[in-house]
C-alpha cells in the first residue's frame, strides 16, 4: 500500500510539473511577435519574471527527479511507469529551455530593430529639416552673382563641418538595409 502511495504521489507531482510547463510554453508560443506589436518593454518584463520562475522550479524539479530516481533504484514495481513520467518531465523541460533561449536572442534582435528604425527616422526628419533650411537659405538663380554663390558654398561648408559628428554615429550594418523611400534630392550649382 505504501508503494502505491508513492506512485500516486510521484505521478501527480510530475502531471502538475508537465501542466505547468506546457501551460508555459502555450503562453510564449501564442505571443505575437509581430512589427505591430510594439510593446516590447513589457515582453521583456514579463520574460524576465518567467527566468526567475524557471530558475525555481528548476529547484523543484531537481528535488523530484531525486525522489523518482530513489524509488527506480529501490527497485518500485512501478519503476517504467515512473521513468517514462520523468523523460516526459524532461524532454516538456529542455523544450521550455529552448523556448527561452528564443525569445531571448529574438528580444534582442527586436530592440535592436525597433532602435535602428528610431534612428533611422529621426535622421530622416533631420536631414528633411536641413534640406528645408537649405533650400530656404541658399537660394540660387541666373541672376546672383559669382561672389555670392561662393559665400554660400564657404558657408555650406562650414555648417558641414559642424555636422560631421553625426556620421560618427553610424555603424556599418551587419546585413543590407532597402529604403522605400522614391525621392531624390536635386543638387543646383
Amino acid at each position: 500500500m505504501d508503494q502505491l502511495r508513492q506512485l500516486q504521489n510521484i505521478i501527480q507531482a510530475t502531471s502538475r510539473e508537465i501542466m505547468w510547463i506546457n501551460d508555459c510554453e502555450e503562453e510564449e508560443l501564442l505571443y505575437d511577435w509581430s512589427d505591430r506589436n510594439t510593446e516590447i518593454s513589457r515582453k521583456q518584463e514579463t520574460f524576465s519574471k518567467r527566468m526567475s520562475q524557471l530558475e525555481v522550479k528548476e529547484k523543484e524539479l531537481n528535488k523530484l527527479k531525486q525522489e523518482c530516481d530513489q524509488l527506480v533504484l529501490s527497485q518500485h514495481p512501478a519503476s517504467d511507469k515512473i521513468e517514462a513520467y520523468m523523460d516526459t518531465l524532461q524532454t516538456q523541460w529542455s523544450w521550455i529551455l529552448q523556448i527561452t533561449k528564443c525569445i531571448d536572442v529574438h528580444l534582442k534582435e527586436n530592440a535592436a530593430y525597433f532602435q535602428f528604425f528610431e534612428e533611422a527616422q529621426s535622421t530622416e526628419n533631420y536631414l528633411k529639416n536641413l534640406q528645408d533650411v537649405i533650400r530656404k537659405r541658399f537660394i540660387c538663380d541666373k541672376n546672383m552673382s559669382l561672389q555670392v554663390l561662393l559665400e554660400q558654398i564657404k558657408e555650406l561648408e562650414n555648417q558641414m563641418g559642424q555636422k560631421l559628428p553625426h556620421k560618427k554615429k553610424t555603424d556599418y550594418l551587419s546585413c543590407p538595409v532597402s529604403c522605400p523611400h522614391s525621392g531624390h534630392i536635386e543638387h543646383t550649382a
